[in-house]
Order: structure tokens, then sequence, then C-alpha cells
């Protein structure tokens, strides 16, 4: 297998990057398990779906499956559940900021210990039952469980080093991971080696695994980073799965050998160009602070007309020409399809002449008289994300000379640090949801418990009360309303630049079936089910 993402850490809790959730969704196990063709939850660690008994404080049991072994040959305990899902709680990385707003019954972006250590409490054993109340409800809380609530084998994390399970020592979030480098789970297959030097881990089938056994035994995956390398390697036969690009798709079709599965997975809003309302002060591509051909003020961006000029600019045909082999998704704005069926959609018109219109409009004609230079920057590397920025300073950079778009590609992490610390006006990712639900499609950019949101200060009082009031409904055709009106407000006042999103594809020799992903979620690939075609 040749991805393009590489493995970061084995550490369940901590694992937010693709190549590290395809390490962890095959070694670690949930509770429970997303079931896509039904739309629904299954059992998978807790034997039985678990009973929430109170409205007003729900209360959760999950029955936990007896006979489960971890791949050391140790058996899965209750102990090992309340020491996963209290770790996952004070760690609160990554997904974990969902946990911790789950349990605290709020976002907070740092929460003091006695609140953690409170919360944690919430989460015990009683016989083979493990117990979870909430303070409120919670609308996604079992997807979460689904998802994210890896279980660890509590002994082995102590003797590893990592955190004691004892509620009077610190949260571990204070502490180096001590099983980052190294997995012991319930799942079908097993870290064999890694090696970080040439980007390679090799699994192995589990044989004492629980459920049915897989059928391939020996997994091996490797990080590429140059997408033709990766694609020639599937070519050639040296590997039998890659992750390509849209716009090799036409190629690859009628290549000897290949199939090409479009995805049903659906989570993912990718390019996407996030605008920031708020920026450091010191920041180098600000200039004078003031409107002119050599920078802009920190707040630039808060101008409506300037970001309709922005959003005018973009040709999105030639994006989907270019990018994205030819057809791309029209998502509901920031929410996925799945995420919010006949949610509205951005009306995506690309108008020069219109773009110079609000542009001469904005900051009351300011940007018209003293020009304006906006730095745009895009992550390095990928081709959709590196494209979308070109088009966008393209159509910007026809509008007048004095009005500049300049861009800069750089790598991923560091694209991300400026996001969260202020210092990217305009910035090309993608953002795949963490679950599918439309709370974790909107809280990252809206609630000011995520650094992002933050970094990007495009939320207001009024956006975060109704996240909060959609996350607390217990009725569902309610919530869906305020996702609704969230999604217009998001979509109407441009707080973001929409493009044509990448169709999720799998790419692979035509003499495997059954590469398909973990529980429908995008590049989390599900080795358990891969089968080779003997016929």
């Amino acid at each position: 297998m040749a991805a393009f993402d590489e493995v970061e850490t084995s550490d369940p809790h901590r694992a937010y990057e693709t190549g590290s959730r395809n390490l962890v969704a095959n070694v670690y196990e949930t509770l429970l398990d997303i079931d896509p063709a039904a739309g629904g939850l299954r059992p998978k660690l807790a034997s039985l779906s678990p009973s929430n008994s109170a409205a007003d404080e729900p209360v959760y049991r999950f029955r936990i499956r007896p006979g489960v072994l971890f791949h050391d040959g140790s058996k899965l305990t209750t102990d090992d559940v309340v020491y996963s899902l209290r770790r996952l709680l004070l760690l609160g990385t990554g997904a974990g900021v969902f946990w911790r707003e789950a349990l605290l019954g709020r976002s907070a972006a740092n929460p003091a210990r006695r609140d953690l250590v409170a919360a944690a409490e919430r989460i015990w054993a009683e016989g083979d039952t493990v117990v979870v109340t909430l303070p409120l409800p919670y609308s996604p809380f079992l997807q979460l469980v689904a998802t994210y609530a890896y279980i660890l084998p509590a002994a082995w994390c102590v003797r590893a080093g990592d955190w004691s399970g004892s509620l009077d020592e610190a949260p571990p979030e204070h502490w180096a991971s001590a099983v980052g480098e190294t997995a012991n789970g319930t799942g079908p297959y097993r870290l064999a080696s890694w090696d970080r030097s040439d980007r390679t881990l090799r699994f192995r089938r589990f044989a004492d695994y629980w459920g049915l056994p897989p059928l391939v035994e020996h997994i091996v995956y490797t990080s590429i980073d140059d997408r033709l390398t990766r694609e020639a390697a599937l070519v050639e036969g040296k590997v039998d799965f890659a992750v390509c690009q849209g716009e090799s798709l036409s190629r690859l079709r009628h290549g000897d050998g290949i199939h090409v599965a479009e995805s049903s997975a659906d989570w993912s809003v990718n390019p996407l160009g996030l605008l920031s309302f708020d920026l450091a002060h010191d920041a180098d591509f600000l200039g004078s602070g003031e409107f002119s051909p050599s920078g802009m003020p920190s707040d630039a961006l808060r101008d409506p007309h300037l970001r309709a000029a922005l959003s005018h600019c973009f040709d999105h045909d030639r994006f989907e020409r270019e990018a994205l082999g030819g057809r791309g998704i029209r998502h509901h704005g920031l929410f996925p399809r799945t995420a919010l069926p006949g949610g509205p959609r951005p009306a995506n018109r690309y108008d020069l002449a219109l773009a110079r219109k609000h542009l001469e409009k904005a900051a009351g004609g300011a940007v018209k008289k003293n020009g304006v230079r906006i730095v745009s920057y895009t992550h390095r590397g990928n081709l959709a994300r590196e494209r979308a920025a070109k088009i966008l300073a393209d159509g910007f950079n026809r509008l007048q000379p004095s009005a500049r778009l300049e861009v800069r590609a750089t790598t991923l992490q560091d694209l991300m640090d400026r996001l969260e610390g202020r210092r990217c006006p305009i910035g090309w990712i993608g953002w795949a949801s963490d679950f599918c639900h439309p709370h974790a499609s909107v809280s990252p950019f809206l609630s000011s418990a995520w650094p992002l949101a933050r970094g990007l200060s495009i939320t207001s009082p009024g956006t975060e009360a109704a996240v909060e009031a959609a996350l607390r409904s217990q009725d569902e055709t309610a919530a869906g309303r305020i996702y609704q009106q969230l999604a217009r407000t998001i979509v109407d006042e441009r707080l973001m630049l929409f493009v044509p999103s990448k169709v999720n594809y799998r790419v692979y020799r035509s003499s495997w079936s059954g590469i398909d992903f973990v529980g429908g979620r995008p590049n989390v690939l599900d080795f358990a089910r891969f089968r080779w075609n003997t016929s």
C-alpha cells in the first residue's frame, strides 16, 4: 500500500492525521462500530448496545464483550475501558476535544483540573458493564464513541510509563506519550514492525482475534510523498493500493489491471479556503497595517465586500478541469452532503466584473484608492490545494493593478500552525469531519474551545450559542433547522471560500476486492475486508 500521509503516532488518543488513523483503526477497537450500509451503529467491544436511561442527564451502559484478547494475550476488562475513556478525556487532544465537551457539559479550551477529575469520575465500572453519565444531552455521543473512543490495556500502558490511572496525578496531557511508538490493541491486525527511516509499517493478522479472522496475513503500509511515484508503483504492480489524485484518474482507469472505485464516504470538504478575521499585528505580510500595494490591516477580511470580491474571483469550472479530473462535489458550504442533506450550497459564481465592483466598495473605497496585498498560504505538494490558491490569485490579480494576491506554499503543519496562530490571511486546507454529524463539521470553526476557531476569529456570540443549542437539542428536527441556518449564515456571509471538493476514490490492483474504508470514514482503510481474487 502506498499512502501520502506519514504515520506520526500509534497512540490512539493522540492520532489525528490520516496516516496515524490508518494504523490505529486496524490495531485498536472501539465499543461500538459504524455500519455504513445501514447508516447506524452496531456493537463491537460492547456486546450489547448502550442504554440511555435519563433524558436530562443521560446515562449510557456498555456491557463489555467477554473473551476478547489484546495482542499481548491479556484479557479485555472493564478496568481497561474505564482507563481508556478517562485517558481520552484527560488528554483532550485531537478528537478528545469533543470527548471533553460531552463529559464536561460545555466547550472549554483550558478546563480546570478539578473539573476534568469530576468529569472522569462520571466513568466507572459496575460488574461487566461500564457506565458513562453526561451532565447534559450530547446528540452525537454514540457516534463519538464509535469513532474515537479506542480501548487500550491499562496495565500495559502503566508498565510503559504512561498515565498510572490515578485521578490524583496530573492529567497526561502534560506528559509525552509512552505508547506512541508501539501498539497493543484488540483489533484484527497487530503492528509487527515500524521503520520510521523507511516510512514503512508492517502489520500481521492477529491469530486470536475475537471476530471473523481477516483473510490477508500481512499488510505493508508505506508513505510516499510524490504522487507520480505512488501511481507508477501501482501501475507497475509494486503496490496493490495507492492514494491517487483526481487529475490522474482518467489515465489510471484505462490502465491494465487497475480498478478505480468511487467511495460513498463523503465526510470531507477538500479543498477549503479559510479566512482569518483578526491577524496577529506583528505579522510581516501586513506591511504598515494599512491598505496599500504592500500590505493590509489585520482585520481586513472582516470587510464583506473584500470577501465577496475574493469569492467571485474563483473559476470553479477551471478548477474542476485542472485539479479534479473534471468532476467535483458541491457540498453545503462547510457541511459535507452526508452531514446535512438538503443544506444550502454556495452560488459559486465566477464573475470578475462583479468582483471588481465589490473591491471598489471594500473598506469604504480604501482598497480602490490605496490598493491591497493579501498573502494566501497553501499546502505544498497537494495539487488540488495548490491549484485552488493559484486560480484564486489569477482571478484577483486581474481586478486592479494595485491589488495583489500572493501565494506561498508550505507544509501542512506550518499551515495549520499559521492558521491557529493568526498568521494566515487565507489558508487552503482540506477538512474531514471527525464523525458524520453536523456538530463535527461546524464546531472546530465556530466554537472558541477549538484552536482553529480562535485563530480564524470568524465566530460570534450568536453563532456559538446556535452551535450549543443544536448540540443539546433532543429534538432532531429542531436541531436540523439550527444547522441549516448556520449553514446559510456561513454561505451568505462568505465566512470561507468554498470550491468544488474532491471525490474520494479507491484505486487498486484489480486482483483485489473488499478495498474499502472503516465505517465509511474517508481515507481510513479497513484491512480486515481485503480479499485476493483467486478466480
